[in-house]
């Protein structure tokens, strides 16, 4: 959270504990699994801030480090296999961020610190210069929308050509709403008293920007124009601006999936607006890391569901709603007609549908379906150490253990 008012840091507000928890829940068993890889991971927090609030709680910077360290020390991986460069890029607060993360420094050698003052467009491409073979996360909290240019964010994917990393995976905090007010700003379009901009958008510079550069701002961030035509007809045709949103970020989703495989859209709300606070947005092209998130999202949700009942205000929307899971799952694999890895299967489906479940759930289903006679499973090894034949449905690629299955037809 780079640009924007000192305010912002002041106290951290609650939906923040809910990107906290995402992150943090994600990249631990993330990191785990890239220990085991032997290659270095290189962690690059484009908006860093702080590191850390006024009222004493934890930024990304902090939470990051924190989790890595703890990760370090439980990881059985020969010590000379563990390497991690963090990066924190900050333009306006690199000096109160360095103060913040100095205890952090000495903590294991494996882990490397450092802060890049500037903007993280530039500064990111100082970071990657030469590097090559290694796993790539980037964490993107901005203020507003106007420092995002959703080609750029693709460029560092494989799908797009790029072939320096290992892989490649982002985690991104998208103000849907700030774009939008942005965009009917712009095309001079009100919607009714059912939006409440301030309340959903807070702080964002993006309306500082002067006129005649609006509109290629908007293109760049979204990936395209197709953002005036969307916001003219919800307008003209009279249809909610909280559909439109839902919409958009579908569609800004899907440019998203010409660079890369699996798109998870996580929308989180305010109880009072029905309609997500902002929408955190997690991109990779590896189905396990698709499946990974998938689970922490969904457990995310029932966490926030508890405090919903509690009576906090901050809930994950439904990306799927009134619909019979079972049948959803059915139908989707009844177009599973080649043999596929059940990672792989898992990964499809959330990419298409969205979470509304978790993959021990998804794996139930397809056992119930096994039993049917409806799936052909096969798995390796075939049978136990004592003959029999194997059950599983979990898979754990380290040991061997896989599962492929198709729809019989």
């Amino acid at each position: 959270m780079a640009q924007g008012n000192a305010e912002f840091f002041a106290k951290k507000r609650e939906w923040s504990l809910v990107k906290d928890a995402l992150l943090r829940c994600y990249l631990a068993p993330y990191f785990m699994k890239i220990l085991c890889t032997g290659r270095p991971l290189i962690y690059v927090d484009c908006f860093a801030g702080k590191g850390k609030f006024d009222d004493g709680n934890s930024g990304s910077p902090i939470i990051a480090l924190e989790t890595f360290q703890e990760v370090l020390q439980k990881s059985t991986v020969q010590p000379q296999k563990k390497s991690i460069e963090a990066y924190f890029v900050e333009l306006d607060y690199p000096d109160e961020l360095k103060k913040n993360l100095e205890p952090y420094h000495k903590h294991d050698p494996s882990l490397k610190i450092f802060v890049n003052p500037g903007n993280y467009e530039e500064q990111i491409l100082r970071i990657l210069h030469g590097k090559k073979g290694m796993n790539l996360f980037l964490y993107l909290d901005p203020y507003g929308v106007k420092h995002l240019d959703l080609e750029f964010l693709g460029s560092f994917s494989s799908n797009s050509g790029n072939r320096k990393f290992r892989s490649t995976e982002f985690l991104l905090n998208f103000n849907s709403h700030g774009f939008l007010r942005v965009a009917c700003q712009f095309l001079k379009i009100d919607f009714p008293n059912e939006v409440s901009w301030e309340y959903l958008t807070e702080y964002d510079n993006s309306l500082d920007i002067p006129q005649n550069k609006t509109e290629k701002m908007l293109n760049r961030v979204a990936g395209g124009d197709y953002w005036k035509d969307m916001v003219r007809h919800y307008y003209d045709e009279n249809k909610r601006f909280y559909d439109l949103e839902e919409d958009f970020t579908q569609e800004y989703c899907k440019q998203l999936r010409k660079y890369y495989s699996y798109v998870l859209n996580i929308p989180i709300r305010v109880k009072e607006s029905h309609s997500p606070k902002y929408r955190m947005i997690y991109a990779t092209n590896h189905p396990d890391g698709a499946v990974l998130m998938a689970d922490n999202i969904y457990k995310r949700k029932g966490e926030m569901h508890e405090m919903q009942l509690r009576g906090q205000q901050i809930l994950f929307g439904l990306d799927y709603d009134n619909h019979n899971i079972k049948e959803v799952v059915k139908n989707y694999l009844l177009t599973v007609n080649k043999l596929q890895r059940l990672n792989l299967v898992k990964a499809n489906f959330f990419n298409i549908y969205g979470v509304f479940c978790n993959s021990s759930e998804f794996s139930n289903m397809c056992k119930t379906l096994e039993k049917n006679g409806d799936l052909e499973v096969i798995r390796n090894p075939a049978t136990t150490e004592s003959g029999k034949s194997s059950i599983f449905w979990a898979e754990k690629e380290s040991e061997g253990r896989t599962i492929e299955l198709r729809w019989k037809n």
